[in-house]
């Protein structure tokens, strides 16, 4: 989160809670209005087991107390009010800190309440939203791919996830011009990749093998 500040992105009002931590300061926020409890994980390895969590959106103490106790004893949870805005992906392929790839998406279809959607489109990426990748890829001294979540609201930004893997609607950079897969691959063979933005703009289904140029 500090990180995001820095790069000039937009933080939401939250709280991070770890495993033994007075939770009151959760259920304040939660007085004001439903919260989304986000494990700071979406799958973890344990014991030779893969966990998965998800985020739930809470709008009783009950449902914020029951999710709580579910995940906090296996990873910190970030208890967050919701945030106003449609929600867009800001993708990108770096090598050691340096930009190689990059393109941006629009959800026009988002779940009421809160998850993966299953419509997007590929937008054109701004200067601002460059220089938010560039600053995320040099801080991190980044090497590989990365999806930044953010909602969207007029001229604010604000974070809401990052995703140190590939995405689900990959398919519209790839579609737009941008093969992230494959530059990922060419990345591992060669010492240096010219960076390469998105050269149009396409929409697919995230999940499917439709897609519209």
């Amino acid at each position: 989160l500090k990180l995001a500040r820095r790069v000039g992105l937009h933080v939401p009002d939250g709280v991070l809670m770890q495993f033994g931590d007075d939770q009151t300061p959760a259920f304040k926020l939660l007085e004001q209005g439903p919260v989304y409890a986000k494990p700071v994980r979406s799958s973890l390895l344990s014991d030779g087991f893969v966990n998965a969590f998800e985020v739930k959106k809470c709008t009783t103490p009950a449902q914020l107390e029951r999710k709580l106790s579910e995940d906090l004893p296996r990873l910190p949870v970030l208890v967050q009010q919701p945030v106003p805005g449609h929600g867009v992906g800001l993708n990108f392929l770096a090598d050691r800190g340096s930009l190689v790839a990059i393109s941006m998406n629009r959800r026009l279809h988002e779940p009421p309440e809160g998850g993966g959607s299953s419509y997007r489109c590929n937008v054109p990426v701004s200067e601002r939203e460059s220089q938010i990748a560039r600053g995320i890829a040099t801080e991190l001294n980044w090497s590989g791919l990365m999806m930044i979540e953010l909602k969207q609201d007029a001229d604010r930004l604000t974070i809401m996830e990052m995703n140190c893997r590939p995405w689900g609607s990959i398919e519209t950079a790839i579609r737009a011009g941008v093969d992230f897969p494959a530059l990922a691959f060419a990345r591992l063979s060669v010492a240096r990749l010219a960076f390469r933005p998105a050269a149009r703009v396409a929409k697919a289904r995230a999940y499917g093998h439709r897609a519209e140029r």
